[in-house]
C-alpha cells in the first residue's frame, strides 16, 4: 500500500484512507437524505402535527426525541470502536431519523426558499473548511479545547437569550455559531485523518464515529446560517 505523502499539500495516497472518507461522507450523506425524508414526510403521516407542536403531543415526543439524541451521540462516540462497524451506522442512521423529526418545526418557521438557501451556502462553507482540514500541514488539533470551550460559551449565551430575547445578540450568535462550525468542519476532518493513520484496522467503525461529527457540524453550520439569512414565513 501506497502511504506517501505530498509534500506540497500534505495529502495522503493510501487508499485506505481514500475508501476511509469515502465511508464517512457516504454515510454522512445518507444521514442527510434519512433526515430530510422524515422532516418532509411527518406532515403527511401525522395529520394536525402543526397544531400539536403548541402544547400538544408532538412538543413531548420532541423532548423524548431530543434526550435520546443526546444518548446517541455518547454511545457512537464513546462505544462506536468498540461496536460492529454496521451497527454504529445503524445507530447513526436512527439519530439521523430523530433529528428530521426534532428539526421539523423548521420547516413551519422559515420559507423553503430560505431553507434551501442556507444548506446551498452551507455546503460551500463545508466543503472548503473540510478541504482545508485535510489537506493543511498545519496542525490544528491543538484547537480542541479552545473549541469545546467556544462551544459550551455559545450553548450558554444562547440559552441565556432565550430570556433577554435580543435579535442582535441572536445575530451575533449566528454568526460566532458559523465562525465555530467551519473551524470545527476543519478541525473534525484532520483529527479524523489522524485517527486513521493511528488505527487502521478501525475504520469501519471510526467512519461512523466521523460520519457523526460532519453531519452535527454541517447540520449546526446550516442552522446558523438560516438565522442569519432566512426569511420566516409570517415576515
Amino acid at each position: 500500500m501506497d502511504n506517501r505523502v505530498d509534500d506540497y499539500t500534505g495529502v495522503s495516497h493510501d487508499e485506505g484512507l481514500r475508501a476511509y472518507f469515502i465511508g464517512i461522507f457516504n454515510r454522512m450523506l445518507l444521514g442527510l437524505l434519512i433526515t430530510a425524508g422524515v422532516a418532509y414526510s411527518l406532515p403527511g403521516l401525522w395529520p394536525g402535527i402543526e397544531d400539536s407542536m403548541n402544547g400538544g403531543s408532538y412538543r413531548v415526543f420532541w423532548w423524548v426525541a431530543v434526550a435520546f439524541e443526546f444518548v446517541l451521540i455518547f454511545v457512537i462516540a464513546n462505544k462506536a470502536v468498540n461496536m460492529n462497524g454496521a451497527a454504529a451506522t445503524a445507530w447513526f442512521y436512527v439519530f439521523a431519523a430523530l433529528s428530521g423529526f426534532t428539526l421539523l418545526p423548521i420547516t413551519y418557521v422559515y420559507t423553503q426558499e430560505s431553507i434551501a438557501l442556507a444548506f446551498v451556502s452551507a455546503s460551500g462553507v463545508f466543503a472548503g473548511a473540510a478541504l482545508y482540514g485535510y489537506t493543511t500541514k498545519k496542525d490544528i488539533t491543538g484547537l480542541g479545547n479552545i473549541l469545546f470551550m467556544g462551544l459550551i460559551g455559545l450553548i450558554v449565551a444562547m440559552l441565556v437569550n432565550l430570556f433577554l430575547a435580543s435579535s442582535m445578540f441572536g445575530y451575533l450568535l449566528s454568526i460566532a455559531g458559523v465562525v465555530l462550525f467551519t473551524v470545527l468542519t476543519a478541525w473534525d476532518m484532520q483529527k479524523l485523518k489522524k485517527l486513521y493513520f493511528d488505527n487502521p484496522e478501525r475504520a469501519e467503525q471510526m467512519a461512523a464515529c466521523g460520519a457523526l461529527d460532519l453531519y452535527l457540524d454541517f447540520i449546526n453550520l446550516s442552522l446558523f446560517l438560516l438565522r442569519l439569512i432566512g426569511i420566516k414565513v409570517k415576515d
